[in-house]
């Protein structure tokens, strides 16, 4: 790895931490808006970069989300480079076979993944444990009830 500099000119003592942001067709573009977001302003208020990004997707080029953002992803490969932190954006079209496997490989290391609204009830839904502490986002609640028992899932 290269050395970096500061925006003062003193080289960078360690790598910034990468966030891999994932999404797919008809991703919900708040999510992304506000990750990304985030991520600047926390860089601004550093001495150094301390975070950078990239967009992750089931196939290379361009995708659209729900309102119209339009963003260039790299081809997500299953296990391969796996990042710091992986950031699942939820949807219209959510398919967990584009990201359940790189998500269990980040699992399989103890490694953060955070599955954002449509995504955690997809992987709810296709996890089947009841006795998991869960959460998702408050109109899914009932779908899920409905679904199955799911005693740790609350409305908060």
């Amino acid at each position: 790895m290269e050395a970096k500099n500061n925006r003062d000119g003193t080289q960078q003592n360690r790598p910034p931490v990468l966030f891999e942001i994932l999404i797919q067709e008809q991703f919900c573009d708040l999510e992304v808006s506000s990750i990304v977001t985030t991520l600047l302003q926390a860089n601004r208020t550093c001495k150094e970069a301390q975070f950078v990004w990239k967009f992750l997707s089931d196939h290379l080029g361009l995708v659209t989300g729900q309102a119209g953002m339009i963003s260039h992803a790299e081809r997500a490969v299953l296990d391969h480079s796996l990042p710091d932190y992986l950031l699942i954006v939820g949807g219209d079209k959510v398919d967990p076979t584009g990201w359940l496997r790189r998500l269990r490989a980040m699992l399989c290391l103890w490694w953060t993944a955070v599955l954002l609204s449509d995504v955690a009830t997809a992987y709810i839904k296709t996890l089947k444990v009841s006795e998991s502490r869960l959460a998702t986002k408050w109109n899914d609640v009932s779908v899920l009830s409905e679904r199955g028992y799911f005693p740790y899932l609350r409305l908060h």
